[in-house]
């Protein structure tokens, strides 16, 4: 094919005179917010070349990588170009992968897709052995993986057609093999974009399978995974013998998304430290963060809240102990779910493309467009109209949670869609001395009829809007006639007709009652209840005498309406979701579960609901201005973005704001209360950047007597 030569000049010249290329749309204005961006990074090619080949590595293996090139009218662009790339177990020749590459090729990348070693068209062992697949690693987090990506990396770097300047991207068990990648610091990796990729596959809560089996093993050894049918050879395999060859390598490795959950692991781990089941799942990634710091590059995480706990918390953890630019989108889809420039999604706008190319922009080719000058936080509240109901954040949790205790309570027997017991949800602490429900554990449960057959305890119709951001946590007191249980919770929007509304996620929170000892956790939890999980921690419980079991469920965004109920519903049956959940053990006769709800033992969920940031007022001395503090906890660049006009001082709008070392000073111009009297101070953050409605912040103080 033939080659294009100064096509970036000749787009900037018909930028400039506001014309089009070739055909090709050029934004005149300039646009970059989340989600939106034009004018920056317009459109250059028009199509793409395919080529693919081996790339060995330091091991002498052989992995399968295509090369996805720009093109312009059928001629192959042969400038050097930023490169992206994906390091994937699920073909890199599936459908979906040359509709990725197509997104970012148009706007001057070169995009490379590799089939994982152990998968597909790459050659290697994805599980080396029996002692490597008891400690429950995906092949993703394989020790080998990291360093497969390192040199990959490499290598596109080093390409003629390639700056240098090197990117990651991909969702789910994709984006967990950059945060691994990152992990080994490649010279020339400069940013990735790691999308729905939990730290790891424990289930945070721990409900861990300490009294299943194991699993049964993946495939009998000497069988070729059945996924390497939709294998593809590289362009020089013209007779498919090195596929082939590379399937015969394959005899009995893990198929792509096998997880081995174990309780115990081999002697032979257990002597090198792996003696516990949810460290061997941390390894893979806490351990890893000082390297990940240490290496500097950038990174722009993405969740839903559509999706389970794992990945939500999981995203939100990395938010707090990763120490890189990194950024962070926390959207309504589902797993994986996202819109692109090419593929609309209803269940989530927000355009994946428009904000991968503003993230490589800014790292790889070096466009200023601001993306590191906004809050790191950009999520979505369900039933919020306001901006779409998207909004910033400059950390999370939010500044303006506020702690809401809901008591479990009795409730009315007659309620309508409300399970076995009916109860209540009270924001009034139980004085009654025996108040208490029974619950038959139903095996049966399943995620269509938990409201039916689970507890359910529930709020009168609330008399206003309800805005609630952030982790609820769950205090239960229960007794058991067995030694152990599964207890999991769900929240739910019981509308005015009855109709239940579970909150968006496939699962909100569990514990597994005999891994309920809290724990200090080994990384920055959100201040959240630790449930370390190990052998150590294990105690069963003692048959009818009330215990404490204290567990978060999943981060919500959501406003329950006036008029609308607040539901918890507890069950103690695990539900399956896409094969990975570990069944509850089923016991004969099903055990009889108390719950608690009186003076001695209150159970309740604690809310995270927003309210205005609390501030601590005092008058200057001068007592023409007065001094508003803050909590020490409140991101500071929260205080550079206060509204103008928006801070008042007992009704009265003050004349000029400033801001000096964390505390905002309010002049008042000489207008200052009467003595004895509150003084009350409120103001609006949000000049620049749309933090909510309530992202405000008040506070008082009775104004003392005159000198």
């Amino acid at each position: 094919m033939a080659s294009v030569r100064g096509v970036r000049g000749a787009i900037v010249t018909a930028m400039a005179a506001g014309q089009a290329l070739g055909g090709l749309a050029i934004a005149a204005d300039k646009v970059s917010s989340p989600g939106h961006y034009s004018g920056y990074s317009p459109v250059l090619y028009d199509g793409y070349s395919l080529t693919s080949q081996y790339v060995t590595m330091r091991d002498g293996t052989r992995i399968a990588v295509d090369v996805y090139r720009p093109t312009l009218h059928g001629a192959v662009v042969d400038q050097k170009l930023p490169v992206v790339w994906q390091n994937t177990p699920y073909n890199r020749r599936s459908p979906s992968s040359a509709a990725q590459a197509m997104e970012l090729v148009k706007y001057g990348y070169v995009v490379a897709m590799a089939d994982m070693r152990g998968n597909y068209a790459s050659f290697g062992k994805a599980i080396a052995d029996a002692e490597a697949a008891s400690a429950g690693n995906r092949n993703e987090w394989m020790p080998w993986s990291k360093w497969d990506a390192y040199d990959v990396t490499e290598w596109l770097a080093a390409q003629p057609w390639s700056t240098g300047d090197i990117g990651m991207m991909g969702c789910s068990a994709v984006g967990m093999s950059q945060w691994q990648a990152a992990s080994t610091a490649p010279p020339h990796l400069k940013a990735i974009f790691p999308q729905d990729a939990p730290s790891e596959y424990y289930d945070w809560n721990g409900l861990t399978p300490r009294i299943d089996p194991p699993p049964p093993p993946p495939g009998p050894a000497g069988v070729i995974p059945a996924q390497d049918a939709k294998a593809v050879a590289v362009d020089a395999d013209k007779d498919g013998s090195l596929l082939a060859a590379a399937k015969e390598d394959h005899k009995g490795n893990l198929a792509t998304g096998y997880i081995p959950f174990r309780d115990s692991v081999s002697p032979g781990l257990k002597a090198a430290g792996y003696g516990d089941f949810r460290y061997n799942l941390e390894v893979n990634t806490f351990e890893h963060f000082a390297d990940i710091n240490k290496s500097g590059i950038p990174i722009y995480e993405t969740t839903n809240f559509g999706e389970d706990m794992r990945v939500k918390l999981g995203v939100m953890v990395k938010l707090h102990n990763v120490k890189n630019p990194i950024r962070l989108v926390v959207a309504p889809g589902n797993h994986c779910n996202w819109s692109t420039d090419a593929k609309p999604n209803p269940s989530n706008d927000f355009d994946i493309t428009a904000e991968q190319v503003r993230w490589y922009d800014y790292w790889l080719k070096g466009i200023k467009n601001g993306v590191l000058d906004e809050p790191p936080v950009y999520y979505y509240t369900y039933n919020d109209p306001a901006n779409d109901g998207w909004k910033f954040a400059w950390q999370w949790p939010l500044p303006t949670q506020k702690t809401v205790k809901y008591y479990l309570a009795a409730g009315a027997p007659t309620a309508p869609t409300a399970g076995v017991n009916k109860g209540g949800l009270s924001a009034k602490a139980p004085t009654a001395p025996d108040a208490k429900d029974l619950y038959t554990v139903d095996y049966t449960v399943g995620a269509t009829d938990r409201n039916e057959k689970g507890m359910t305890y529930t709020t009168v119709p609330l008399k206003a809007d309800s805005a609630e951001t952030g982790h609820p946590i769950v205090h239960l007191w229960v007794s058991t006639t067995a030694t152990d249980g599964d207890f999991l919770a769900f929240l739910a929007d019981v509308g005015p007709d009855g109709k239940v509304t579970p909150l968006p996620g496939t699962e909100d929170g569990k514990l597994r009652a005999s891994v309920r000892a809290l724990n200090p956790a080994p990384y920055d939890n959100l201040g959240l209840p630790y449930h370390r999980a190990f052998e150590a921690d294990s105690k069963p419980l003692t048959p009818n005498q009330p215990t404490e079991l204290v567990f978060d469920m999943a981060p919500i965004s959501y406003v329950f309406k006036a008029g609308h109920s607040i539901r918890l519903l507890i069950v103690c049956q695990e539900i399956p979701r896409h094969g990975s959940a570990r069944p509850t053990p089923v016991l004969t006769p099903p055990p009889v579960v108390t719950f608690y709800r009186d003076a001695a033992h209150p159970s309740y969920i604690a809310m995270p609901v927003n309210a205005p940031v609390p501030a601590t007022v005092s008058l200057t001395a001068d007592r023409r201005a007065v001094r508003i503090g803050f909590p020490r906890g409140l991101d500071r660049r929260y205080l550079q973005d206060i509204k103008p006009g928006s801070v008042k001082v007992g009704g009265v709008v003050a004349r000029k704001v400033e801001v000096h070392d964390g505390v905002v000073i309010a002049d008042l111009g000489g207008a200052v209360a009467s003595p004895g009297k509150p003084l009350v101070v409120q103001g609006q953050f949000g000049a620049k950047y749309y933090y909510g409605d309530l992202a405000g912040f008040t506070g008082s103080a009775v104004v003392p007597g005159h000198p």
